[in-house]
């Protein structure tokens, strides 16, 4: 009946549920030289709701998993078979007891050494876990430290990770930046500190947060010497929101505008790109800590967007002597998605250019203060609004108009220029026969639950292979959604 139910809920639940129970009546019956009674024993129960618990609800259901799994399994049939024992002199049944201290004991163990597939966010099946988890590592980088570049326009990396000159041991994780033309960072003949055409540039805020600690007086070096004594310049550390600390340093002498306590956004600006510290040429040096302390140990991070030769990448890191551009917000453009609390949007819905119905859907906000697309057949779509991006990332309902909207739109950089990238959508999104096959395959590679797409965005339409969403010059949100051969016409 067990296997029934879960074979309903869950293709994968359902072959760790049967694999547990008769691998655990195997083992037990080599203990007791006898496989009918193995079978009846009413305590192999434990075995299936071991294999379980720690195959898809404590842990992610992955192959790496399921071998703990099968090893707890053997943890319970030896607690189960020797508190039978001890517990008959006493007229006390085991229970669930090998369940308990078997799966309390491994999420423990696992938990102390820092293992990275704990089901952090269970759904509604295995399934759903591992697709949401990979949502949020493919999509999000959520388990990455992730932050904005300190500068605008176009800039070339200098050094890296585990850089060529300064990045090692301790301040391995961080990267330098210059300007470069011409295959130069400077013109004339790099004499002067002017001549260089990073020196003088906005330095920006890369995170949100406070401002904890700053220098502003030190020298800029000229050309040709650095200060060995003090290392890092002139510098700011800026306690992020999410309570790692970020440190920008080498700038130039009296030019933060910032102090001590105050708070910053994204893409402020700071300070400017100066000369001052162990610092050869003018650049700006940033790096992630866990410490407010100055010469504090680095921590890897990401940066959260930038721009390549037109194709935009989330959540990476460039190579050394790569020219990136930051990704400008255009405010205007962005409005368009300042979506409000109830606001309502109505569509005429045409196929092969004949209307066939009226469609709409409404801004709504959970309890969570999610907010989320509502239509009358309560599917929900929602959606988060970041400093320089939009995005879907949740879709609750059946087949619909806001279904195809998430395929269609599933992230937005909010820039006009145009732009390619691409993006992980949940195969979930894509519900065909063959779902719970992939579900399955996820089982032993968990990339078969994600599909990507290309994207190309400019500041009238975002389209893809999947179809179209086009942009109203003065409106908010999408004046078309086209795909296959259905168009939503926006109705004001």
């Amino acid at each position: 009946i067990i296997a029934l139910i879960l074979l309903y809920h869950s293709r994968i639940m359902f072959f760790v549920a049967i694999s547990g129970f008769y691998f655990g009546v195997f083992l037990h019956s080599l203990l007791i030289s006898s496989l009918n009674e193995a079978l009846v024993d009413v305590y192999s129960f434990n075995y299936i709701i071991t294999a379980i618990a720690l195959c898809g609800i404590f842990l992610l259901p992955t192959i790496k998993n399921y071998i703990i799994s099968m090893i707890a399994v053997i943890v319970s049939v030896i607690l189960s078979d020797s508190m039978n024992v001890f517990f008959n002199h006493f007229g006390i049944t085991v229970f669930t007891l090998p369940f308990n201290l078997t799966v309390i004991g491994f999420v423990f163990i696992l938990g102390l050494i820092g293992y990275e597939e704990f089901n952090y966010y269970p759904q509604s099946s295995p399934e759903n876990s591992i697709s949401f988890y990979l949502n949020n590592i493919f999509r999000f980088a959520s388990n990455k430290i992730k932050i904005a570049l300190s500068f605008s326009g176009e800039w070339e990396v200098y050094q890296g990770f585990n850089g060529k000159w300064t990045h090692k041991g301790d301040f391995a994780q961080a990267y330098d930046f210059i300007i470069k033309k011409n295959n130069k960072s400077y013109t004339n003949n790099g004499y002067y500190l002017s001549d260089y055409y990073a020196f003088g540039q906005n330095v920006l805020a890369p995170v949100n947060g406070y401002i904890v600690d700053l220098r502003n007086d030190l020298e800029d070096n000229i050309i040709g010497s650095v200060d060995r004594i003090n290392n890092w310049g002139n510098f700011i550390i800026i306690k992020s929101d999410f309570g790692f600390f970020v440190k920008i340093c080498h700038l130039m002498q009296y030019s933060i505008t910032k102090k001590i306590g105050e708070y910053v956004k994204v893409g402020e600006i700071l300070a400017k790109c100066g000369n001052s510290g162990y610092s050869p040429e003018p650049h700006i040096h940033i790096q992630v800590q866990y410490s407010r302390i100055l010469g504090a140990k680095t921590a890897p991070f990401v940066f959260d967007m930038y721009e390549k030769e037109n194709f935009v990448l989330f959540n990476s890191l460039p190579k050394e002597n790569e020219n990136i551009n930051s990704i400008i917000v255009n405010k205007f453009f962005a409005d368009k998605f300042a979506f409000s609390l109830d606001e309502e949007y109505f569509y005429d819905v045409y196929k092969n250019n004949k209307k066939i119905a009226s469609y709409f859907f409404k801004v709504k906000m959970n309890s969570l203060g999610e907010f989320y697309f509502y239509d009358k057949d309560w599917n929900k779509l929602y959606f988060y609004t970041y400093s320089n991006l939009f995005y879907f990332y949740k879709y609750e309902g059946k087949n619909s108009y806001l279904l195809n909207l998430f395929k269609l739109a599933s992230k937005i950089p909010l820039t006009t220029k145009k732009i390619k990238y691409s993006d992980f959508l949940p195969r979930e999104l894509f519900r065909n026969k063959w779902y719970w096959f992939y579900g399955i395959i996820s089982f032993f590679n968990k990339k078969f639950l994600l599909i990507k797409n290309e994207y190309e965005l400019n500041q009238s339409y975002l389209k893809s292979k999947f179809g179209k969403v086009t942009f109203d010059k003065y409106n908010k949100g999408f004046k078309t959604i086209e795909f296959d051969d259905i168009v939503l016409q926006r109705n004001y």
